[in-house]
Formats: C-alpha cells, structure tokens, sequence
C-alpha cells in the first residue's frame, strides 16, 4: 500500500485519527524535502482540510485552505515569472 491508499482505507473506516497522522506525517516529510512554501504540499493539504472538515473542525480546515491558497498564489506569481521558450 501507498501511504495515499492507507490514507484513504483509513478515512473509509473512520479511522480518522491514524489518517491524520499519516497526513501530517506526509505533510512534515514534503516540508522537509521541499520546503513549507512548495506547490508539492497543496495535495496533502487539500487532503488534510477535507479530513479537518469531516471531522468538524472548520476553524483548522479554514486555517489549511488558506495556506492552500496562498501557496497557489505562490504557484501562479512564480510561473508568471518564469522565461518562456519561444
């Protein structure tokens, strides 16, 4: 299994606590690889708020989507400065 399949087993148990760590760890290790400003975060991110939301934990969802946001702001600002081939 994939951590991204065992991820999922484990939501549709409502195993929500293992998922969590299991994202959190995800997260923390693509931190670490990537850094905290990295597209590469947005996925398990959008993992965790949606395990936030079900989880009834709005305010941490809310707080998750607008890193989420601004790291795709991040995204589209750093591809619009990019040399294109011509």
């Amino acid at each position: 299994f994939s951590r991204n399949s065992l991820i999922q087993v484990y939501i549709a148990r409502r195993k929500y606590s293992d998922a969590e760590q299991l994202i959190e760890e995800a997260i923390a290790a693509d931190e670490r690889v990537f850094g905290p400003d990295h597209s590469q975060l947005i996925k398990p991110l959008i993992a965790y708020a949606l395990l936030l939301r079900k989880t009834g934990r709005e305010s941490d969802a809310n707080a998750v989507e607008d890193r989420i946001k601004r790291l795709r702001v991040d995204v589209a600002t750093k591809s619009d400065t990019l040399p294109r081939a011509v």
